[in-house]
């Protein structure tokens, strides 16, 4: 193998997370710092995630449990988000996507991640519940990137206490019935 190549492996490597497979941290930073340049807000919208039931799954299951509730959520966010953008885990249950749709796209994109989160089916977890804060770039023109990435952490943190509020604060990730 070529220097050059074995160069782009480990540079490809220091931006993906190798349990999610997805964009991490560094490739996070490194993205939102090139892109603050040349935003286009019209088509634009980010998206703030965060996994619910991670800290049940891994007490109640075992850490097992929780990394299969990580690479599906992540697995579901990459079939959703990545054909219109880029998706990252910026921490540890913590995720973000960049993408560019139009309402309509946006709306059909919204559905389609409720419904392939709510049936995916593991080893340990039945079900994967995110929860979303969206902001479409549009509705705040004037707002810098760093803004609009501040408006999504609130709404998906509202989107947190909402499900947390229904759900007793067990999350959905459960384990699997002996039925």
């Amino acid at each position: 193998m070529r220097f050059k190549q074995r160069m782009e492996i480990e540079r490809k490597k220091s931006v993906h997370d190798s349990m999610t497979g997805l964009l991490n941290r560094r490739g996070y930073m490194m993205f939102l710092e090139s892109y603050n340049k040349r935003i286009e807000k019209e088509n634009f919208v980010y998206v703030a995630m965060d996994l619910n039931g991670l800290k049940h799954a891994n007490d109640t299951m075992g850490h097992a449990a929780g990394d299969e509730l990580l690479r599906a959520a992540a697995h579901c966010m990459a079939e959703v988000f990545g054909p219109y953008g880029k998706v990252f885990r910026t921490g540890g249950d913590e995720f973000a996507a960049t993408i560019h749709v139009d309402e309509a796209q946006l709306k059909q994109i919204k559905t389609f991640f409720e419904k392939i989160t709510s049936v995916w089916q593991g080893d340990y977890i039945q079900g994967v519940s995110v929860s979303c804060g969206y902001v479409q770039g549009k509705e705040f023109p004037d707002k810098t990137l760093a803004e609009i990435v501040d408006i999504a952490d609130k709404r998906m943190y509202m989107a947190k206490e909402e499900y947390y509020r229904t759900h007793e604060r067990r999350g959905r990730g459960v384990e699997k019935s002996a039925s």
